[in-house]
């Protein structure tokens, strides 16, 4: 695959690949069929490598909302209010990005006693799980805001792996015919 792609040497763009694919049999005599199934491959593995990318960028994208949201937090000194029992997280579980509340208390013996918040239906809060475990109107009110951008990150998050799986199982198909 080291070698130019086709459409890129000898064609040079899309309205080319066209104009040869419209055109009659005789003008595109000079095109390989397996150099073209070659190619479709490498424009694949390009575009699952920029889907990729994409997807790293939204999960930097959410750890940046969860910067925002301890930020926020730290604010509340500001308005006389406590720092609050709700926690912000964002890691890579598995490969798919995961973004998450948890209700952080000390307990009785000076530990922090933390639960994760199960997430709803739609694989996101109801404003209802975060703002009962909120200890003030502000914390719930950042705590939805940033809720609103974790979600909207996770659904882009799931349009890029589904299109990535997409791409793979095309690869496959023309690699079967080779």
């Amino acid at each position: 695959m080291s070698e130019e792609c086709y459409y890129e040497k000898y064609i040079g763009d899309d309205q080319d690949i066209l104009d040869d694919a419209r055109g009659k049999p005789q003008q595109r005599s000079y095109v390989d069929l397996e150099a073209v199934q070659k190619d479709i491959v490498e424009v694949l593995e390009r575009a699952e490598k920029s889907l990729q990318t994409a997807y790293n960028l939204c999960f930097l994208e959410a750890v940046l909302h969860c910067d925002r949201y301890h930020e926020g937090k730290k604010s509340f000194r500001e308005h006389h209010k406590q720092y609050g029992y709700l926690h912000a997280a964002v890691e890579l579980n598995k490969g798919s990005i995961d973004a998450y509340f948890q209700y952080r208390k000390p307990s009785e013996f000076g530990f922090q006693c933390q639960d994760r918040i199960r997430k709803g239906r739609n694989a996101g809060y109801t404003p209802n799980r975060l703002l009962r475990r909120a200890s003030h109107d502000l914390e719930g009110d950042l705590a939805l805001a940033i809720e609103a951008e974790f979600h909207r990150v996770r659904k882009i998050g799931w349009k890029i792996k589904a299109a990535m799986t997409n791409i793979r199982d095309g690869k496959k198909l023309v690699i079967k015919r080779e």
